[in-house]
């Protein structure tokens, strides 16, 4: 069972039923959240990922590599923080390492087309608040548009 499906088995489903352009809508409004909803916009590579992201560029597995760098020294932050007592801080880092791990599953979507990563990805940005719904509302709204 994949992780998306433990918090919304409906969401997980429609990610099965949809096609490519369907789906490539989904994860843009999935990266665009979780960039917005962890400010991330200072990140000059991460800006430059969402850019090309929304623009249907390519990328090569050394950006994504790239990507998943920045998550675990966002990771390491989050754990060196919390371990500090810096609780409210280390949230804030928190969501910044999940919203970097819901882009690279979204850059890894794009380069295999396995939507098992977008649905990773969308769990990554659910992540990234404490309440989920809103991302969830959004997706929603967007796969209904389809149907």
């Amino acid at each position: 069972m994949e992780r998306l499906e433990n918090i919304n088995i409906e969401l997980a489903n429609d990610i099965t039923k949809v096609n490519v352009n369907q789906l490539n809508k989904i994860m843009i409004l999935t990266c665009n959240y979780s960039y917005h909803a962890a400010h991330l916009e200072y990140h000059v590579f991460m800006s430059q990922v969402i850019e090309k992201i929304e623009i249907n560029s390519t990328f090569e597995i050394p950006d994504m590599l790239k990507i998943l760098d920045i998550a675990q020294e966002f990771d390491e932050k989050y754990y060196d923080l919390d371990e500090r007592g810096n609780t409210q801080e280390a949230l804030l880092y928190f969501s910044k390492a999940r919203a970097s791990m819901a882009i690279y599953y979204a850059v890894k979507f794009i380069l295999n087309q396995d939507r098992l990563d977008l649905q990773e990805s969308i769990y990554e940005a659910s992540m990234v608040n404490e309440e989920p719904i809103e991302l969830f509302e959004i997706l929603k709204k967007t796969y209904k548009y389809f149907n």
